[in-house]
């Protein structure tokens, strides 16, 4: 075969190989080579291309003696050239030995697949929008081909985890591109064709309320409220027919009852004063209306809507007073405190932070939106005079409580950035009190109090981590697990235990989470904690050195994790997003590196917390993303890859810098003395000295 000719193997739609040479291009179909599909689909999904040949001879036949000396005719070039007489294994395959069988990298070996996450990756991070357009259009051209795999649907290798990990990879992707594509075509101008790509966004996402909120308001901008309404009510009717957890949020509510009580289905001008544009002024105004079950009020003269949702400062005092009433809501109702807190978290989701360097005005905006809320207990605190010998418990529990609720989902959203000093204050300042009415009050109230005090304690302890108290953060973690015997959220509960283990050495904490376990209504615990706890496992038995264990725990994780993780109504305090997931089973996969350098664990670590960068932002907090930056630089140091490391070193200082974190300071200076024992003649590694707290 010319040394020229390309390989290109497309697996959306039916698989065919593509030899590509000069201006011509050769079609060849797989269609008769069913266990040459599965070598080659398991090999590039694969870490890296490579896998063991009995991983492979497993994963095919099922034994793996049996399944090498098949997996060989397969391999042979007898067996290849049946797929055209020029093709050799030598061409086909980058290395094949005893022990492993690899392919080669995408340049000489392209894949439509490895093509599309690389296309949606760039394009998802691309600030050009005329750019960024072209390579979501490129990315739809390759899976707009057809379903991935779709000729080995059945075959039992689509069960492998790797094979599974990269169909959620392009699941997710494909999610990130209908979105990408739906809101660049409607910015154009493009509002049908738009349609069609957000209505099939939201028939897979109905709960990316803050997508459906930025929607809103670009058909609004774009003189349109009659999509606007059109794309609300096809969410409203999958929330309700799926019966999500989480309803839609109260100012999206209020927003799109406005549009639909003004806008004028017919663009004609019936009953409207000539020279008056009907259309503009239904799109233009928002009218604020009071409403009351016992008292009617006249409207408010009505609110131009692009002065709301243009000015930082006038759209989160809108959005602080929605809150604020369903805040209200819940007074003296103890059975809307759960749903209160996923209300807010749902809410809170819609306005995430944006870059803090690129858009000032709305950083500090929401921030102070959310610190009004955090600190709406020590408002009420005040109010009532801060005695607990003379506030009653039923006064606490009908009106406290829900201020709590709401400062707590405040707090966990404040924590995602970097306001550890103010959530501290905030949190350590209520805490008290909401010990008090977990320990001592009246039974209606005394399981909620004890489900907020968990999130309290919890707060505190992650808190003193950041801080590098040890001591502190160690008896914050107990507190949260004590008081967790009053508690009713068995949720809550397992999570407690989690955080009590998650710092501990292997031996000291698998008897936690084995607690955790056998929790009596541990069955009824969400199915997110439930995949956090095996995830922890995992990793716990990766340090014992317990290989078949860990995947074993790893593979309970992947099965038991929500395919929309937010819709979990544990989402907001299980701290265990698709980034935080990743980082866990990154963390996993680099311990088996270290105690077994022969598998090529270490470069699946490395794969795997890449993908933390890129990973829905829902939940993410910067903790995580520095945490996983820190834990790149280990990788590179195990595999002594030093361009790299100094790559991810530069990171973690910048990002322990913006965080003012001593525990991510400590992570940092732990790999750079690593470093040093490892390359100690060189120089370079002197330069990171001074940017380092200590000068270590």
């Amino acid at each position: 075969m010319n040394a020229d000719t390309h390989i290109q193997l497309v697996t959306f739609g039916p698989s065919r190989l593509e030899l590509v040479c000069a201006e011509q291009t050769e079609v060849l179909s797989l269609r008769r080579h069913e266990k040459l599909r599965g070598v080659l689909a398991l090999l590039l999904c694969a870490s890296e291309r490579t896998l063991p040949r009995a991983e492979l001879a497993r994963a095919l036949y099922g034994h793996e003696q049996e399944g090498r000396e098949r997996l060989e005719d397969i391999l042979n070039n007898r067996s290849i050239s049946r797929v055209h007489p020029c093709l050799t294994r030598e061409v086909f395959f980058a290395e094949i030995d005893r022990v492993r069988v690899s392919l080669p990298a995408q340049e000489r070996f392209w894949w439509d697949a490895d093509a599309f996450l690389a296309l949606v990756e760039e394009a998802a991070c691309c600030d050009e929008p005329q750019r960024a357009l072209l390579l979501w259009q490129q990315a739809e051209a390759l899976i707009g081909r057809g379903t991935f795999l779709s000729d080995d649907v059945a075959a039992p290798w689509r069960e492998q985890r790797i094979v599974r990990r990269k169909q959620e990879k392009i699941d997710r992707a494909r999610r990130q591109m209908l979105r990408g594509l739906g809101l660049s075509v409607l910015a154009s101008g493009g509002e049908e064709k738009a349609e069609e790509y957000l209505c099939e966004y939201f028939q897979e996402a109905p709960n990316d309320f803050h997508t459906l909120e930025l929607v809103l308001r670009m058909a609004v901008s774009h003189q349109r409220p009659d999509l606007a309404i059109m794309f609300y009510e096809l969410v409203e009717d999958k929330v309700r027919t799926s019966k999500s957890p989480f309803p839609i949020p109260l100012s999206v509510r209020n927003c799109v009852q406005e549009l639909q009580s003004n806008h004028c289905p017919s663009h004609s001008q019936q009953g409207v004063l000539p020279g008056v544009d009907a259309q503009r002024i239904h799109s233009e105004f928002l009218e604020i209306r009071t409403s009351s079950h016992d008292l009617s009020f006249p409207p408010v003269q009505a609110v131009p809507l692009t002065l709301i949702t243009s000015n930082p400062a006038l759209w989160f005092s809108f959005k602080l007073h929605a809150w604020e009433r369903l805040i209200s809501q819940a007074y003296g109702r103890a059975d809307m405190y759960a749903e209160l807190q996923q209300q807010l978290n749902k809410e809170f989701d819609m306005v995430k932070p944006r870059s803090q360097s690129t858009d000032t005005e709305y950083y500090f905006s929401r921030r102070q939106a959310l610190l009004a809320i955090a600190s709406l207990p020590l408002s009420w605190l005040s109010e009532s005079g801060w005695n607990k010998k003379t506030t009653s418990s039923r006064l606490l529990g009908e009106e406290f409580l829900p201020c709590c609720a709401a400062s707590l989902t405040a707090c966990w959203h404040l924590l995602r950035g970097h306001e550890f000093a103010l959530v501290q204050d905030i949190v350590a300042s209520s805490l008290p009190f909401l010990h008090a009415l977990a320990t001592q009050s009246m039974k209606r109230y005394q399981p909620l109090a004890a489900n907020l005090a968990i999130q309290a304690y919890r707060l505190l302890g992650i808190l003193a981590l950041h801080r590098n108290h040890p001591e502190e953060q160690e008896d914050a973690f107990r507190q949260a697990v004590w008081i967790s015997r009053f508690a009713d959220d068995v949720s809550l509960q397992v999570s407690a235990l989690i955080s009590l283990g998650y710092h501990k050495s292997s031996q000291e904490a698998l008897p936690l989470y084995h607690r955790a376990l056998h929790l009596e209504r541990y069955e009824n615990a969400s199915a997110l904690v439930q995949a956090r706890l095996y995830a922890e496992l995992a990793v716990a038995a990766a340090m014992q050195r317990e290989e078949k264990m860990a995947h074993w725990y790893e593979e309970q994780a992947h099965k038991r994790y929500p395919q929309n993780p937010e819709r979990d109504p544990s989402f907001l305090f299980a701290e265990f997003s698709l980034s935080s997931f990743s980082m866990e089973l990154g963390r996993m996969y680099l311990v088996l590196g270290q105690h077994f350098p022969e598998q090529r664990y270490a470069q699946q670590a490395q794969e795997i917390f890449s993908e933390v960068e890129y990973t829905s932002s829902v939940g993410r907090s910067e903790r995580i993303r520095v945490e996983s930056l820190n834990y790149q630089a280990q990788v590179a140091l195990t595999l002594k890859e030093k361009e790299l490391f100094q790559h991810f070193l530069e990171k973690g200082i910048d990002g322990a810098r913006l965080l003012g974190s001593q525990k991510r300071w400590a992570e940092i200076q732990t790999v750079y003395q690593q470093a040093c024992r490892l390359w100690k003649q060189e120089s370079w590694l002197k330069a990171y000295r001074v940017l380092l707290p200590s000068g270590e």
